[in-house]
């Protein structure tokens, strides 16, 4: 179904679209989904919440999109391949589609390749339990006492070798790309990103503030 809020509300325009593969989706391309059923996904969008911007949607999980119907990403069962039409028939999620800045097909492909070195590595779990402590309120404001540094350091501590979480992941391929590593939110430690700091970003995708959410 539709994404719940109304479109003509959001200040990101977010246009409603059937798949279109080389249209409006393509390898190298970042998936997002809000599903707020999931355990998994309702503790991402408790410890994201400080991201949150009015009115913009909130994805809870991304990943990277590898064929027509195949992506890679990272969750409970560590880094995998899984089919892009698996978003498109759950009840209550939402899928939606961003390109990166300046994309192109050798680019989408270095992005595709990059996500499939990670294939078989283990879900970041210690990752995640460290993110909720630096997104809780007292974690956020030692942060801001310590100018991010008390976040840097958790992740840091947390972030074991061979171990994605999906925001981590997409972030780590997309940072693959020279050009894409000095912009936006991709100039931070792939550890400390959230999966609601990507999509919202305005310089590390284009065009800027839109995205497209496929319906089947």
């Amino acid at each position: 179904s539709a994404f719940c809020f109304p479109l003509s509300a959001l200040p990101m325009n977010i246009a409603v679209q059937k798949p279109g593969w080389r249209a409006n989706y393509d390898i190298g391309y970042c998936g997002f989904s809000i599903n707020h059923r999931s355990f998994i996904s309702a503790g991402i969008n408790w410890f994201q919440r400080w991201s949150d911007l009015p009115r913009v949607p909130s994805p809870t999980h991304c990943f990277i999109v590898t064929g027509e119907d195949e992506i890679i990403e990272a969750g409970p069962r560590g880094v995998q391949k899984n089919n892009l039409s698996s978003y498109l028939h759950k009840e209550d999620l939402a899928l939606l589609i961003r390109r990166p800045a300046q994309y192109t097909p050798a680019k989408g492909q270095l992005i595709a390749e990059c996500a499939a070195g990670y294939l078989g590595q283990k879900y970041g779990y210690t990752l995640i339990a460290a993110l909720a402590v630096s997104n809780s309120t007292v974690g956020k404001i030692l942060s801001l006492l310590t100018k991010g540094w008390f976040e840097r350091q958790v992740t840091r501590l947390a972030d074991a070798k061979r171990q994605q979480v999906c925001s981590e992941l997409v972030a780590r391929c997309l940072q693959s790309i020279p050009f894409l590593a000095i912009r936006g939110v991709l100039q931070r430690p792939a550890r400390t990103i959230k999966p609601v700091d990507l999509f919202q970003d305005t310089i590390a995708f284009e065009p800027p503030e839109y995205a497209v959410e496929l319906v089947p």
